[in-house]
């Protein structure tokens, strides 16, 4: 025992040794370290003191600067003040100039003031003398003040300013300057340049090197040339004095070191704004160096008391941690028995745990895994079950080896981040409390990705770190898709209950609108019908319901075809063909359709273009009109008499090669929308219910029908309302072109040539001017017809004529005619006037003519058209031709009527025989195949053919009376008169081999223009 006393003794003594040499080793350790950061710290502060001080002389010498270029700045002010008080009568004769300039000099303090004229000539207070000689800066033209330095080697410096002089003369010559000369040392006295201490010095210097003041400036004589002194000092920083010499001579800052007459010194340089001048500072380098010096001394002297008490803080702390190491040396020991007997029970735990799960995977045929982990919660030990293994088609530890990495690599990866999270987490959850249970798809080696369901449990240490995971998989693929299965039919059927609810809806919807607008016509047909058979006898009122009768029905064959077309459109059945369109003879056909029913509402009608310079382009004509007609008939509906309703296409510059992008505006200014229905416009059925609206008649189709037919042309519509002012349609689209654009060259006889355009609409006047300035001419607009008969006149007495008139027809203060009969009266027969009007001029051309109008232009108008009538040169495009043509004969003329039912047989007949025609009759296409073989060349001349007929339909008996053996029974021409009105079947009659196609109900005028063409 007390051998074991003494080995312990001996090796307390040996323990404290070592203590107190390694407390000497460390207290050694940080005396040199302290000296060496010291000694560095001292450089560092050496090169850092140095670097502020550089930053500081640079700014000290750029605001001492600042000052004397603010002080230069307010002696100009006062020269500028001076001439601005300078009146006219101290302009009368030299002794009053001699008085002002006095007067001037002895207000500011000057040594002189004086004005030069353009002659040279300097006018002073007490002379009139030439300085030219004497002033160098007067035989240069100012553009801005000048600062120069006066008797500069002599004792007395003085510094002229002198300033431009502009508005100002005497004597007859006109004065070009004024100057004034300052004492330098009197400028500068109200200026502080001189530090307040000893060993900062400031002076101003000429770029020579001569000091402007008489100022002392550290070791240099009063007054000397700085280049002198610097030659003669040794430079410190390796510097040349020459590049002293450059910097002032370039006017560029700078710094340099020198050593003079024993004096470290540093000198710092910048210009003066606006003069020669440089402004100087010099610091001694003592100044800096006593700096360093008590930085680093005081730096010492901290790091050696800081030394000491680390030294007693390392000796009491080493004391306090020998007791506490005696203390948990026994408490420790004490806690490894307490631990080794817990993790037994923890051992035994886990073994039992694991039975247990055994035992339940070998019950529901289940996989198994377990995992150790350390006190970090790193993974010490992984364990797959075979029975997991051969659930994901593996038979081997070498196969599936037991790293955590054979499972999660197999991982689908839409699962993988989410259950290796869910993973993680579990682990690191030191409560205890979540729990691991997560459904996921694995990539098995023999089925592909199955579903799997994995949960499990951890046990832990008392500080929550996790000892054993043991969990279990369960496969379940086969439930997972039997609810996919089940979830998708659910979503099937759910689709198909709202599919039949929004169709059973949109019928409802759909029977109930059309029940009320088809009986609203239907009701005034029948009611007028009656009304006519009850006054027979009266052929006014008869005609008049006959006219009722007819709107009605014109009405409601448009809600026919706004329905069928909606759906055609809905069943994908239109087709979009494109072809070569003219976009001019588009937006003419346009106002030639409006016209009437814009005339009947009282309306005011506004037609134009801009920048058009592709006006052939493929696309549909039929749908593009359709388009702009329903936008048109919805601004014309919904505009109150008075209104104004206005179209304009407008070419775009985005579009790609090959292509041209056009936006059609249809503005009107009428009821307007409210913003709530401007969501819904575009909608079937959709109508605004509001009392202004309920009594206009429409089937709410005409927008979408129009939305879709856009969509269906690859381009968008929008719209812009306001309630009681009135709705803006753009539809925006895009064309293919099939021609290059219209020709922009200059006109030769029109080069430089002036028209007049005069419209109230500035749109009109903007695009003709544009377009007048294309081909070469000078165009001049105005909206007021009157303003242009003036414009006439100002150009006649200006001798610069008018070459062209282009005037409106319509103009709010005086009317086209008026205003070209006005014109007329000023310039004569000879000058050509053109009348642009969106109206049919037919009514007033005679009047018009006799006016003196040349020729009439239809707005829109394009480039190409105005060329055309420009270059004709100014014919009227629309003059009547000399004779006119005979209208077509059909006196005798026999025709074939094919037609199965009986009521349209006997329209047609009466239509016909009132015509002329002789009539045939046939009630099935079968009966006219066999008459038209029976029949011989000449018999008839037109075969008008049903489509759809009991028997033997419209387009087989075409097909077979083209295949007669006799040529001219076979070239028969042969019409389709059909209720198929759609494009498609139009198309189908032409591909049956007929010549024609006309829509029932019959359109009279338009079966008349067909048949005349046929028959011609």
């Amino acid at each position: 025992m007390g051998q074991q006393v003494k080995i312990r003794d001996n090796e307390k003594k040996k323990t404290i040794t070592s203590a107190v040499w390694g407390g000497l080793l460390i207290a050694l350790i940080l005396l040199v370290t302290t000296l060496w950061v010291s000694n560095g710290a001292r450089v560092g502060t050496s090169q850092a003191v140095n670097r502020v001080s550089e930053f500081y002389l640079e700014e000290l010498a750029g605001r001492r600067a600042q000052v004397v270029s603010e002080e230069l700045k307010s002696n100009i002010s006062y020269m500028e003040n001076a001439l601005a008080i300078m009146e006219e009568s101290d302009l009368a004769s030299q002794e009053s100039l001699r008085h002002f300039l006095g007067r001037v000099k002895r207000l500011y303090g000057l040594d002189k003031i004086a004005l030069v004229d353009e002659n040279g000539i300097v006018y002073t207070e007490h002379s009139t003398t030439s300085g030219l000689s004497r002033y160098s800066f007067l035989s240069e033209e100012m553009t801005g003040p000048v600062t120069s330095t006066a008797n500069l080697y002599g004792a007395r410096k003085q510094v002229v300013l002198a300033i431009p002089v502009e508005g100002i003369s005497f004597q007859g010559s006109r004065v070009t300057a004024s100057f004034i000369q300052i004492n330098i040392d009197e400028m500068l006295s109200s200026l502080t340049l001189q530090a307040s201490n000893n060993e900062t010095y400031c002076n101003i210097y000429h770029r020579s090197g001569e000091s402007l003041t008489n100022d002392k400036f550290g070791n240099m004589e009063p007054g000397s040339n700085l280049f002198s002194a610097v030659r003669d000092a040794d430079n410190a920083d390796g510097t040349d004095h020459q590049q002293l010499i450059r910097d002032f001579e370039n006017g560029n800052p700078g710094q340099i070191s020198f050593n003079y007459k024993g004096f470290q010194e540093d000198l710092c340089y910048v210009p003066v704004e606006g003069t020669n001048w440089m402004l100087a500072i010099l610091i001694r380098d003592n100044v800096i160096s006593e700096q360093i010096s008590s930085i680093s001394s005081g730096m010492m002297t901290r790091g050696i008391i800081q030394i000491i008490i680390t030294v007693f803080a390392m000796l009491l702390v080493f004391h306090v941690l020998t007791n506490q190491s005696k203390k948990h040396s026994r408490i420790l020991l004490e806690q490894e028995k307490e631990d080794g007997n817990r993790i037994r029970a923890a051992y035994a735990q886990i073994e039992k745990e694991q039975a247990a799960m055994r035992n339940i995977q070998a019950a529901i045929g289940s996989g198994y895994w377990s995992m150790e982990f350390n006190e970090k919660a790193e993974i010490i030990s992984c364990n797959w079950s075979d029975t997991f293994r051969n659930m994901l088609g593996y038979h081997n530890e070498a196969d599936f080896p037991n790293r955590l990495e054979s499972w999660s690599d197999l991982l689908h990866a839409e699962d993988q981040d989410r259950v290796l999270r869910e993973y993680w987490d579990t682990v690191k959850d030191y409560t205890g409390v979540k729990t691991y249970d997560v459904e996921y798809r694995l990539q098995t080696k023999h089925a592909g990705w199955r579903w799997f369901h994995a949960a499990g449990r951890l046990s832990r240490r008392e500080d929550g770190s996790p000892i054993t995971f043991v969990g279990l998989f369960m496969d379940i693929d086969d439930e997972k898709k039997m609810e996919e299965r089940l979830e998708k039919q659910t979503i099937d059927l759910q689709d198909a209950l709202a599919a039949a609810q929004h169709a059973n809806r949109a019928k409802t919807t759909f029977l109930n609108n059309m029940s009320h607008d088809i009986r609203t016509p239907m009701n005034a047909i029948i009611g007028f019908t009656s009304l006519a058979a009850t006054h027979i006898d009266n052929t006014e009122q008869v005609q008049d319901y006959l006219a009722k009768i007819t709107t009605s029905s014109n009405h409601l064959l448009s809600l026919i075809n706004d329905v069928l077309d909606m759906s055609r459109i809905e069943s994908g059945k239109v087709k979009i063909e494109e072809k070569e369109t003219s976009l001019p003879e588009i937006m003419h056909d346009l106002k030639t359709i409006v016209q009437a029913d814009i005339s009947s509402k009282q309306l005011e009608f506004f037609i134009d273009t801009a920048d058009v310079v592709n006006e052939h382009v493929l696309c549909e004509k039929l749908r593009l009109n359709q388009v702009l007609l329903n936008l048109l008939s919805n601004a014309m509906k919904f505009t109150k008499p008075g209104g104004i309703v206005s179209v304009r296409i407008l070419q775009k510059g985005n579009a790609a090669e090959g292509c041209a992008s056009y936006d059609f505006q249809v503005k009107d200014t009428g009821i307007g929308m409210s913003k709530e229905f401007l969501e819904h416009v575009f909608e079937p059925f959709e109508r605004e219910q509001t009392s202004t609206v309920s009594g206009i008649q429409g089937t709410g189709l005409g927008m979408a029908i129009t939305k879709n037919i856009v969509d269906m042309m690859g381009g968008t519509i929008s719209a812009d309302s306001e309630v009681g002012k009135g709705s803006t349609f753009t539809v925006s689209l895009q064309f293919k072109t099939c021609s290059g654009s219209v020709r922009q060259e200059v006109i030769p006889e029109l080069n430089g040539l002036r028209a007049l355009v005069a419209d109230d609409d500035f749109n009109t006047c903007s695009s003709v001017t544009k377009m007048l300035s294309t081909i070469g001419m000078r165009p001049d607009w105005t909206t007021s017809g009157k303003e242009a008969v003036l414009r006439t006149r100002l150009a006649e007495e200006q001798n610069d004529s008018y070459a062209a008139y282009i005037i409106d027809w319509l103009m709010p203060d005086m009317n086209g005619i008026e205003v070209v009969r006005r014109i007329r009266g000023i310039i004569g027969e000879e000058t050509p006037i053109i009348i642009l009007t969106a109206y049919d001029w037919s009514d007033i051309e005679e009047e018009a003519r006799n006016a003196g109008v040349t020729g009439f232009c239809s707005k829109p108008i394009f480039l190409s058209e105005l060329r055309e009538v420009l270059e004709s040169p100014f014919a009227s495009p629309d003059s009547e031709p000399d004779e006119q043509e005979e209208n077509c004969s059909f006196e005798g003329k026999k025709i074939l009527l094919v037609e199965d039912n009986e009521l349209n047989q006997e329209i047609a007949v009466e239509i016909l025989q009132e015509a002329g025609f002789v009539l045939d009759m046939a009630d099935d296409g079968a009966v006219a195949v066999e008459k038209m073989k029976a029949a011989e060349p000449g018999q008839y001349d037109l075969i008008l053919m049903d489509i759809q007929m009991p028997i033997m339909d419209g387009y087989e008996a075409t097909g077979q009376i083209r295949k007669l053996e006799n040529p001219n029974l076979a070239r028969i021409p042969i019409i389709a008169m059909t209720a198929n009105a759609f494009d498609e079947d139009r198309k189908a009659a032409l591909d049956a081999g007929m010549n024609g196609h006309i829509a029932k109900p019959i359109d009279v005028p338009k079966l008349m223009e067909v048949l005349g063409e046929i028959l011609k």
